[in-house]
């Protein structure tokens, strides 16, 4: 995921080359064949920021990209096609079954809306889009330089939320759900991250007293691991 977020960084920074393109299908596809919970908020991620930075005009991106966009597709297939069919041959129906594999309903599918529409008036939630809302217009105030640092995070952020009610719209199945709450915690946790560091490289790193860029580092990578563990 973090991978993602620093080829996204690269494709709308700079350019939306092929080798840009072609490793943003890599990592799609690996992601696709391994954790499918965080390629929908990928999914969701590139789409919203491809509307943002083309004003809406999804013709206009489809005509000047379409060379690249077929290699994301390349890309996507070359690394995913093999771990799926592996996936397919080798996978066990018990397995399945204690992971939680059912099929959704649409009585089923409107018990999980619920329950999402409930937990997203839940108070805890509604403080993480509070904070992180917070900060990404208290940044964008500022008008700091690096702006995708700090926005692709929150769009990352903002399609965690969107991607179990997108996934229960859609998908004929489901296994274990909690993956879906963990990433919004994760994703807002990262966005903070990619927030502070920002924040700290255009206004504190050049002060005597915040100089300190080897143990600033350490922290945040002390921090990710603590709360990829609890």
């Amino acid at each position: 995921l973090v991978i993602f977020i620093y080829i996204l960084i690269n494709i709308f920074e700079t350019n939306f080359n092929k080798k840009n393109s072609f490793f943003l299908g890599l990592v799609l596809g690996l992601t696709f064949s391994g954790f499918y919970y965080f390629f929908i908020i990928q999914i969701i991620s590139l789409f919203i920021l491809i509307l943002i930075n083309f004003n809406f005009k999804i013709l206009s991106f489809l005509k000047l990209h379409f060379s690249n966009i077929l290699i994301i597709g390349l890309g996507f297939l070359i690394f995913a096609t093999p771990f799926v069919l592996l996936n397919m041959i080798f996978a066990e129906p018990d397995y399945a079954e204690r992971l939680g594999d059912v099929s959704l309903s649409k009585d089923k599918k409107l018990i999980l809306l619920k329950y999402y529409l409930g937990l997203f008036l839940n108070f805890k939630f509604l403080s993480l889009i509070l904070i992180n809302s917070a900060i990404f217009l208290f940044l964008m105030k500022l008008k700091i330089k690096n702006i995708l640092f700090h926005k692709i995070p929150f769009v990352i952020f903002i399609s965690s939320i969107i991607s179990p009610i997108l996934f229960f719209l859609i998908s004929p199945k489901t296994t274990l759900i909690y993956h879906f709450n963990n990433n919004i915690i994760i994703c807002s946790f990262i966005s903070i991250i990619f927030f502070i560091i920002s924040f700290y490289f255009n206004y504190l790193s050049n002060k005597k007293f915040f100089r300190l860029n080897y143990f600033f580092y350490i922290v945040i990578v002390l921090s990710v691991f603590y709360i990829s563990n609890t």
